[in-house]
C-alpha cells in the first residue's frame, strides 16, 4: 500500500487517493458478497424438509407370473410345474442320468474334438429368470439384424466362479485378459476351452447357448464391435467374443478329468518326466 501512495514523476496525491477509493470499494463489495453467501448457507441449514416435499421410492415388486406366461409362449412351459413362485430368481442344477439321450448328446459334443478328457458327470442348469432375459434378447436381436443363429459353445473357468455364473450369468467386467475384444469369450471347441480353468486335473466347463448375427476380427483394442456387427473372433474362428448382456445362456456344466499326461523338463539333467 505504501508503494501506491508514494509520489513519482507525473503522479500526484490526488491520483493516489482515487486508487485508494477503488481498492476499498472492491473490498466492500467482496464483504457484501461474503455476507450474502453466509446468509444463504444459514437459510439452507435451517431449512426443514417435510414428508410432503419428498416421496419415498416404492420398491419394485417381482411378479413370477410374468415369467410363467413368457416361458409358456417360448416352449418352456414344463418349467412352470417344477418351481414355486419364490424360486424364479434362483438357479437349480440337476445331474443328468448317464443312460439318457441328453447325456449322450452333450458328452459326444464335448468329446468330439477332445479325446484327452474324461467326462465324470454333466449337470443341467435351470434359471427361469436368465432364460426369460435370453429369449427376450433373442427377439430383439432378430429384429435388429435379421440373420441371427444360435450356436453351442464352450467356456472354461474355475470352480469358484460356477455359482455366480449359474445365478447371474457371465460378466465381462470380471475378465482379466481381452485378447480378441473387451467382452465375454467363448470357444468353438472344448479342446481350446480346456486351457482355462483350475490347474488341477479335475476341472469344469460350461456349455453355453450364444446368439450370433454378424462377426468380424477382433483384437485387444476392440472395446465394442463395428457397426452392424455383434461378435468378434480370431483368424481361425476358435474364439467368439460377445459384448451385449443376455446374448448368452449357460445351459450345462461338465465335470471332467484331464487325463492327458503332463511332462516336466529338468533343467539340470535336461530330461523330461511325466507328472502324475
Amino acid at each position: 500500500m505504501n508503494q501506491i501512495f508514494k509520489k513519482h514523476k507525473g503522479s500526484s496525491y490526488k491520483n493516489a487517493s482515487s486508487v485508494n477509493k477503488t481498492i476499498y470499494g472492491k473490498q466492500e463489495s467482496m464483504r457484501n458478497k461474503v455476507s450474502s453467501l453466509s446468509e444463504l448457507e444459514y437459510a439452507f441449514s435451517n431449512l426443514s424438509i417435510t414428508k410432503r416435499n419428498i416421496q419415498a421410492a416404492k420398491p419394485i415388486k417381482f411378479n413370477p407370473a410374468i415369467i410363467k406366461d413368457f416361458l409358456k409362449t417360448t416352449g418352456y412351459g414344463f418349467w412352470c410345474d417344477k418351481f414355486s413362485n419364490s424360486s424364479y430368481l434362483h438357479s437349480f442344477i440337476y445331474p443328468l442320468e448317464t443312460h439318457t439321450q441328453e447325456f449322450c448328446n452333450i458328452k459326444s459334443l464335448f468329446t468330439k474334438k477332445n479325446k484327452s478328457c474324461k467326462v465324470k458327470r454333466i449337470e443341467k442348469i435351470h434359471n427361469p429368470y436368465l432364460l426369460m432375459q435370453y429369449k427376450l434378447k433373442e427377439k430383439q436381436v432378430r429384429r435388429r439384424y435379421g440373420n441371427t443363429r444360435e450356436e453351442t459353445v464352450f467356456h472354461g473357468t474355475k470352480k469358484n466362479n460356477a455359482g455366480s455364473i449359474c445365478n447371474f450369468n457371465f460378466d465381462w467386467r470380471l475378465k482379466g485378459r481381452h485378447k480378441f475384444g473387451h467382452g465375454v469369450s467363448f470357444a468353438s471347441t472344448s479342446s481350446y476351452a480346456t486351457h482355462y480353468g483350475d490347474k488341477s486335473r479335475n476341472k469344469i466347463m460350461f456349455i453355453v447357448n450364444v446368439l450370433i448375427s454378424n462377426q468380424c476380427l477382433g483384437n485387444k483394442k476392440t472395446i465394442i464391435p463395428p457397426l452392424c456387427y455383434d461378435t468378434t473372433t480370431n483368424e481361425k474362428e476358435q474364439v467368439l467374443v460377445k459384448y451385449e448382456d443376455n446374448t448368452f445362456y449357460p445351459a450345462y456344466i461338465i465335470h471332467y478329468e484331464d487325463v492327458k499326461p503332463k511332462w516336466k523338463r529338468n533343467r539340470a539333467t535336461k530330461k523330461t518326466k511325466m507328472v502324475v
